[in-house]
């Protein structure tokens, strides 16, 4: 939202000759917030036991490429967020300039207004969809995810096409909701494919937490 809100005042000279950097002067304490908890995040027992009694890996990447299926999860790893990018990229990047393109003549407000619609539908997606995560496991989850995107993707981008406001913002809600499904549980399920042993500090703590099947979530 902090062009559409700062897009006027640029405009008009003056104040906004600097008005477009009070969104980034306004991201410093969140920055400060985001060390703060990078730094304060304690390590689970498990994987401060496997600290303690030597046995997390002398050598992860050495150890990582010589086991079969460690090389499967870095492979896993490295397809999976595909998905996530470009569905990230469709719904929040490219959209703005979709929906403000010529066909549909949406203002940078509107569009922009569109777009913190669907976030905000995201944000609160996003922890209904983990705890399901929890409870039928990641895989799933993100299958599913990736199945309803493929078939609702092109529906909802016609109600967009619309023209309407109202239904451009269902449209978007709609791929939010279902995106909401893969982004929940992605950072955790690329963390979950590897043990303890191979987790740095800071993500050991999501590694070894879970103690139930959906810990492991592509065998569930």
């Amino acid at each position: 939202m902090s062009p559409w809100l700062t897009q006027a005042a640029i405009d008009g000279g003056g104040f906004g000759s600097f008005a477009w950097r009070i969104p980034f002067l306004v991201a410093i304490p969140m920055g400060v917030i985001g060390w703060y908890i990078r730094k304060a995040i304690a390590d689970t027992p498990n994987f401060t036991k496997l600290k303690e009694e030597g046995g997390l890996s002398k050598n992860p990447l050495k150890e990582a490429f010589q086991s079969a299926e460690h090389r499967r999860a870095m492979v896993l790893a490295l397809f999976i967020p595909l998905m996530n990018g470009s569905g990230y990229y469709v719904l929040f990047s490219y959209m703005p300039t979709f929906l403000k393109g010529k066909q549909l003549n949406f203002t940078i407000g509107e569009a922009l207004f569109i777009t913190a619609c669907s976030l905000v539908v995201i944000c609160i997606a996003i922890p209904f969809m983990g705890a399901l995560s929890d409870r039928i496991g990641r895989k799933k989850v993100i299958a599913g995810s990736a199945i309803a995107m493929t078939i609702l993707g092109i529906p909802s981008y016609a109600l967009i096409a619309t023209g309407n406001m109202g239904l451009a913002i269902l449209g978007a809600s709609i791929m939010a909701i279902v995106f909401a499904g893969h982004t929940a549980v992605i950072h955790i399920l690329i963390v979950e494919l590897f043990p303890p042993g191979f987790a740095t500090p800071p993500t050991a703590s999501a590694t070894t937490s879970p103690p139930r099947s959906s810990a492991e979530p592509l065998r569930c």
